[in-house]
């Protein structure tokens, strides 16, 4: 279910935007805090039944949740934004939401990200979802000349899947997911 860099993580502060099911939440705090933000009151209430100690709920935009994190001490060793990122209507939003993670996260924290390719049945039929090429998303993810080496995210793993699998809501699709971890240098 997830990539193997992440399945003895303990004792970690983990943030889970846009976190649907919760299956992820769930799983990750087991060993650790997770910060779980969504803004569907419906999806927030099902997580909430769990009355799991080690996750806290926030229903809000997960922009705004972002744009709050300020101090070292609120961010996060590990930010996940698993099949949130195509349902934020443009690639400028997202281009937003991406700069506001990485300075989210803590030197040496990891991003897991998910992005549909131009493949995925939904391609053409959706309008309020956004779609990716491989070679977008390299330059969308790629360091600009004004950042310095501490804000440059380094690419450690990407994969590109196919094939049919279910949604949240348990019918069959035909999925191109393009998974994307990036890791937030230690100062140097």
């Amino acid at each position: 279910m997830y990539h193997p860099l992440f399945t003895n993580i303990a004792g970690k502060r983990i943030l889970d935007l846009g976190f649907g099911n919760g299956k992820a939440a769930l799983y990750f705090a087991q060993k650790n805090k997770v910060i779980a933000i969504e803004k569907n009151p419906r999806l927030v209430l099902r997580l909430q039944k769990h009355n799991n100690a080690n996750i806290s709920v926030i229903q809000e935009d997960i922009g705004h949740y972002c744009s709050k994190i300020q101090k070292e001490e609120e961010k996060f060793d590990l930010i996940m934004a698993r099949n949130i990122l195509p349902f934020l209507q443009n690639k400028k939003i997202i281009e937003g939401i991406l700069h506001q993670v990485q300075n989210a996260l803590k030197p040496g924290g990891y991003v897991f990200l998910t992005f549909f390719g131009r493949k995925d049945e939904w391609f053409g039929e959706r309008e309020n979802i956004v779609f990716f090429s491989k070679k977008e998303i390299e330059e969308m993810l790629a360091p600009t000349a004004s950042q310095n080496s501490n804000e440059i995210l380094e690419k450690i793993y990407e994969a590109e899947e196919r094939g049919v699998k279910p949604t949240m809501h348990n019918t069959l699709k035909y999925w191109h997911i393009y998974n994307i971890i990036l890791q937030r240098p230690f100062l140097r």
